[in-house]
């Protein structure tokens, strides 16, 4: 296998099963120790940023260069592209019946949010009074995942 110093990632023609074929040779690197976990983990992280970066700085010039194609999809490089519009939002607040709703969810979140404070601290069963009523509390079920948080100096 070749070492990561010799590992060049294509920029053109990139399949699936490259893709499939590069992450299981840095899995791999990193299961044998010949790379350590966390330099490999700073690089994606670094690599990540840099897509993110390039893809916001060439996303204006892709725009252009698919709409001079004049066609719906275009096949290039084995990817496929398509043009569609995400992230449409909508504004309602010049609509008061609108705002009357929004501000009875926000009142209804607030008081969930500080019922779920309350109850976090309940470690085993408990009856409480909500409202001059009896209700039993079951203790939450707490979940997580634990990463390691890259930040790159």
């Amino acid at each position: 296998m070749e070492s990561i110093k010799e590992m060049p990632l294509k920029i053109e023609g990139i399949s699936k099963d490259y893709i499939q074929q590069k992450t299981f040779d840095l899995v791999e690197m990193v299961k044998s120790g010949e790379l350590d976990a966390l330099t490999v983990l700073s690089s994606i992280n670094g690599l990540e940023q840099i897509c993110k970066n390039v893809r916001s700085g060439i996303m204006d010039d892709c725009i252009d260069q698919f709409e001079n194609v004049g066609e719906k999809e275009l096949v290039l490089n084995n990817a496929k592209f398509v043009k569609k519009e995400v992230g449409v939002k909508y504004d309602f607040s010049n609509t008061e019946y609108w705002n009357q709703l929004k501000d009875e969810e926000n009142e209804a979140a607030k008081n969930r949010k500080d019922f779920e404070d309350k109850i976090k601290t309940f470690d085993k069963k408990a009856m409480i009074t909500i409202d001059d009523e009896l209700v039993e509390i079951m203790p939450p079920i707490r979940t997580s995942t634990t990463i390691i948080q890259v930040s790159i100096k």
